[in-house]
């Protein structure tokens, strides 16, 4: 989380703290490893450091991601979990944003290119990357919110790649005894 939380402070800290934006971190944007580099800092930590975010909405599981934990499955490094934790995210946003949106007004979602790609968009993200995404318009809100790009393929920095990437296809089906693999 603390790499998001830095670049969005500077990348918008200044635009939010001017025009009373909230930076809200959530635990549901995070990389999909469970790797020591993608598992955090426990938010006493990062609140210390980030005193102009709010953690108040961060799952108390957060940073738990330990296979043997029963209550980390969400944040497990697994298809399932991380295909359900993308559809979870724009779900929130979908129901308790979205509807309330102004026109002309945006939600700015800073994560991690492997999250945003396998479990979020099915597009590649470089470092600095960004891409402009709106929701489909459906009839019925079940399922997974389907998402529309609305800017061109190369985003921040225009290093990505412009073929789609698809979601969840290249993450481990299980995980077993400390590893993921993938099963046939």
């Amino acid at each position: 989380m603390r790499r998001t939380i830095e670049t969005a402070l500077l990348s918008f800290g200044n635009y939010a703290k001017e025009n009373n934006i909230p930076i809200i971190a959530n635990a549901g944007w995070q990389e999909n490893s469970d790797k020591p580099c993608d598992t955090g800092s426990s938010i006493e930590e990062l609140s210390k450091e980030f005193p102009e975010v709010d953690f108040s909405r961060v799952d108390q599981v957060w940073p738990e991601k330990n296979r043997n934990s029963e209550k980390a499955k969400k944040y497990w490094y697994t298809k399932e979990s991380i295909m359900q934790r993308g559809e979870d995210v724009l779900k929130e946003i979908e129901a308790k944003v979205w509807p309330e949106m102004e026109e002309g007004k945006a939600v700015i979602a800073v994560s991690h290119s492997g999250f945003l790609r396998a479990g979020v968009t099915g597009w590649w993200f470089n470092n600095g990357d960004y891409r402009i995404f709106e929701f489909e318009e459906r009839e019925v809100k079940e399922g997974r919110p389907t998402l529309k790009q609305i800017t061109g393929v190369n985003g921040g920095m225009g290093e990505s790649f412009e073929t789609p990437a698809g979601l969840g296809g290249d993450l481990p089906e299980a995980a077993v005894g400390g590893l993921s693999v993938g099963l046939p």
